[in-house]
């Protein structure tokens, strides 16, 4: 209600890597817009830690060390937060993941 905000985020001049934008506006910065920027892509920088672990797992025959199950954990929190406002009432982690 105070302000505004727009941008791109992603690839947005796919196939070629450009990095995201920003900017926005609020009543409570008076002078114009903020523009911050970045150099660095977020995608597909932001995976390459992760795709790396995954390299290394592989040829190792290992767990990595961000998984799957961090993912399945993070989207249960995620379900634990909407059910919550859904009924009105703290959900459990544990009642999600049952």
């Amino acid at each position: 209600m105070d302000g505004i905000a727009k941008g791109t985020i992603g690839w947005p001049a796919y196939p070629v890597p450009t990095p995201s934008t920003l900017e926005f506006t609020s009543r409570h910065f008076p002078g114009g817009w903020i523009r911050p920027g970045w150099e660095k892509v977020w995608f597909p920088d932001a995976f390459q830690g992760t795709m790396a672990q995954l390299l290394v797992a592989v040829e190792s025959n290992s767990e990595p060390e961000i998984s799957g199950r961090d993912n399945l954990t993070t989207m249960a929190i995620v379900d634990a937060c909407y059910e919550s406002i859904k009924l009105q009432r703290t959900i459990y982690l544990s009642e999600i993941e049952n």
